[in-house]
């Protein structure tokens, strides 16, 4: 599966606490898919999260506590879903609830990581991190490659 395609070392980025990439720059109330994700799997909580950007569960980093913390939130929290099955997308909404009403997160707007998925992308911009890039046709004749070579 090509999902992810690293652009520049991530290890060149500014360290942060938590960053969680965006599924989308829009509020969940404008994401058909993920509205209705949550409607499914947390409909009590969507009142509170439809303003708010919605969370990408497959592209996290930080710093290790504040990640190990969580995902183990995230995988107690799965079990208090109204989703009973095995494959679903409830990890990804228990994040969502979780990074804004428990950890207080705040989305930045910024060019480490673009969700291609469900994000409009002007090419003159470049981000470490494309995710979901499989799904964008010609990737690689836009993509602009970052080609300093640096020493860590």
């Amino acid at each position: 599966c090509r999902d992810v395609y690293f652009n520049k070392n991530i290890e060149l980025f500014n360290p942060i606490d938590l960053y969680i990439g965006v599924d989308g720059n829009y509020p969940l109330k404008n994401h058909i898919w993920a509205t209705k994700e949550m409607l499914k799997a947390y409909p009590n909580e969507y009142e509170e999260l439809k303003d708010k950007p919605h969370l990408c569960a497959a592209v996290i980093f930080g710093k290790n506590k504040k990640l190990i913390s969580l995902c183990k939130d995230v995988f107690d929290y799965t079990f208090e879903s109204e989703i009973k099955e095995k494959r679903s997308t409830v990890d990804q909404m228990s994040l969502n609830v979780l990074a804004y009403k428990k950890y207080n997160y705040l989305p930045t707007n910024n060019t480490f990581v673009i969700n291609l998925g469900c994000t409009d992308w002007n090419y003159s911009n470049s981000f470490y991190i494309y995710h979901q890039y499989d799904r964008f046709k010609n990737f690689f004749k836009y993509i602009k490659k970052n080609l300093k070579k640096s020493i860590l």
